[in-house]
């Protein structure tokens, strides 16, 4: 993976640039009750889990948005089955916090990042 720095600050300018989305597809989630754990993926490849949101762009640097579940990523083994419960426990309030995936072709660094949403 990249510098750690420039790294997470690829990740919170990509996060800003992806926002208005975010906002508009959590209220989805939460008036049509889809999950009380969505997860959103900032991926640098194709990443075939959950819906593609917006493709990679220059000012996304590089990564796409997808949206997707914890209840999905638990069916496909991402959430080990005896990490669910304390995945779960630990997930931050969806009115105040995002829960980001964030992945590269390097694999064994994605990340879970709970990040602030600013109102």
């Amino acid at each position: 993976m990249q510098e750690p720095i420039s790294f997470l600050s690829k990740v919170q300018d990509s996060f800003s640039f992806f926002l208005p989305l975010i906002q508009d597809s959590l209220n989805l989630v939460r008036q049509n009750e889809i999950s009380k754990y969505p997860i959103y993926v900032l991926s640098t490849f194709p990443f075939g889990i959950g819906t593609l949101l917006a493709e990679s762009t220059v000012d996304s640097h590089g990564f796409s948005l997808y949206i997707t579940t914890t209840e999905e990523f638990i069916r496909r083994g991402i959430i080990p089955i005896e990490k669910a419960k304390s995945f779960i426990a630990t997930y931050k309030p969806i009115e105040s916090y995002c829960c980001l995936f964030v992945t590269t072709e390097d694999i064994a660094q994605s990340r879970f990042i709970f990040y602030p949403i600013k109102t």
